[in-house]
């Protein structure tokens, strides 16, 4: 097992990973056998864009450098990431918003090796609740999305808005994740576009309008009822939601427009909230469900 710091150290001498490329050329196994030719071929016939990819390899190890904090990151590991899904650990990757670029490798390491664990199949069921999606490096979480099940494995994609998820991710794998989401939640809405096309998803009602007239020539007033479709909730309706109030989509069900539970609602957790000033401070309790 080599770890990322050790990695770093070995790519970050060129005579000592030539070597290393060439004797896993000649001794590895058979996948590593192929994988250190191909490097040798590049290195050989396209040094410039060979250089890139090592350059491009050291960015992404740099936090692993010796001297830095997580140079040793690996080194004692006690626990593998299959064990802690078979296990049924609670596993939180937590990091500063303001560090999420610098430490995207090192939580794209640990979120690969748990995907390709529960992709082995050896695994047991596990729940990934990935927060802030388009802020961290979860694409392999997007393209697995249509087989993750099959192994045991369940994911909530919590973001921002369908518009980011685009932008980060592609229009193409947006569509396939909406698609093989069975619930869909909307907190608020931000976008007109987005407003406009759940309204239009969510689709009319039958609607009785009632109007009163008179003429010129009498005094009696007439009064008239005419039927008509309208929108269940139009785009400008839900642009102007209820911050208390949430739409959810539920496969075979249809939409539903509820009230949100917070999570100073739920017991006994809503005791124990901590102090939260980029979101507003803390919540008091207020208990309406309990765990």
């Amino acid at each position: 097992m080599v770890t990322p710091g050790a990695l770093y150290a070995l790519m970050s001498n060129p005579d000592i990973w030539k070597s290393a490329v060439e004797i896993a050329a000649e001794e590895g196994d058979p996948a590593l056998k192929s994988r250190a030719q191909q490097s040798i071929d590049m290195r050989n016939n396209d040094p410039e864009h060979y250089f890139q990819h090592i350059r491009a390899a050291l960015t992404a190890l740099r936090i692993f450098e010796p001297n830095s904090t997580l140079h040793n990151a690996g080194s004692f590991a006690n626990i593998t990431h299959d064990e802690i899904i078979d296990q049924a650990f609670v596993f939180c990757l937590v990091q500063p918003q303001r560090h999420t670029a610098r430490l995207g490798a090192h939580y794209a390491l640990h979120f690969n090796s748990f995907m390709d664990a529960q992709l082995s199949g050896t695994s047991g069921n596990a729940l990934y609740i990935l927060d802030e999606l388009c802020n961290a490096p979860l694409k392999p979480a997007i393209e697995r999305v249509t087989i993750q099940r099959s192994y045991g494995g369940r994911s909530l994609y919590i973001a921002q808005s369908r518009i980011d998820i685009e932008r980060k991710y592609g229009v193409k794998e947006t569509a396939i994740l909406e698609e093989n989401c069975p619930v869909k939640q909307w907190l608020s809405f931000t976008n007109f576009e987005e407003a406009e096309r759940v309204s239009r998803a969510m689709g009319e009602e039958q609607n009785v309008s009632h109007s009163i007239g008179g003429s010129s020539d009498k005094l009696d007033l007439n009064e008239n009822y005419n039927t008509g479709k309208e929108r269940i909730l139009t785009a400008t309706e839900l642009m102007n939601l209820d911050p208390t109030h949430q739409i959810i989509h539920v496969k075979n069900v249809g939409f539903i427009h509820c009230r949100k539970l917070f999570q100073n609602e739920i017991a006994p957790y809503c005791y124990d909230l901590a102090i939260n000033p980029l979101e507003g401070g803390i919540l008091p309790p207020n208990p309406k469900v309990e765990l």
